[in-house]
Formats: structure tokens, C-alpha cells, sequence
């Protein structure tokens, strides 16, 4: 995998972002494979790492049938996804090699 593809792999999180909130076992399984396939990634930074890692959080809040009410509305929960998403990108473009 190279930069581009890493950062493809952030877009498709963030389509992903529009199929909560709520229960999507089907959704939180891509997820879960893009997010551990970028943090185990040989040019993963600790600081990617981190990141990745918080994307999936999020995305375990987003993707369940209750969590995400206890952090705010739909669109404030919706913003803190896309947040880290967004710092996950930074974390790519600054910690992995060429495109």
C-alpha cells in the first residue's frame, strides 16, 4: 500500500460516515479491516497508529444502536467522526512514503 491508496481508504471511511448512525455490523466490519490494515501498515508512524486507532473508536460509537446519543446530536457525533478521519489523513500524508 502507498500514500494514495491509504488516503483512498480514508475517503471510503468517510462514505462510510453517511450509513450511521445506528447499528451496521456489515459497515462496522470494513471499518474495522481499513482501520487495522492502516495501523499495521511496515510505514504506520505511532502517531498514525493513534489516529487509525481513534477512527475506529469513533466509528464503534457511530455504528451502534444507542452510544453516539450520549455524545451529543446526530450532526454533532457525525462532526467528530469526520474529525478524526480528517486528522488520520494528516497522519498519512506527513508519517507514509511516496505516492
Amino acid at each position: 500500500m502507498n500514500k494514495a491508496d491509504a488516503l483512498k481508504l480514508c475517503d471510503e471511511l468517510q462514505e462510510f460516515v453517511n450509513r450511521g448512525p445506528g447499528a451496521n455490523a456489515e459497515g462496522l466490519e470494513r471499518v474495522d479491516t481499513i482501520v487495522n490494515s492502516l495501523r499495521w501498515h511496515s510505514q504506520a508512524t505511532t502517531y498514525l497508529n493513534e489516529k487509525a486507532r481513534n477512527v475506529g473508536y469513533d466509528f464503534h460509537i457511530w455504528f451502534s444502536p444507542r452510544k453516539w446519543k450520549q455524545y451529543g446530536n446526530r450532526g454533532e457525533f457525525r462532526s467528530t467522526v469526520l474529525g478524526s478521519i480528517w486528522k488520520l489523513k494528516g497522519a498519512i500524508e506527513t508519517g507514509f512514503g511516496p505516492r
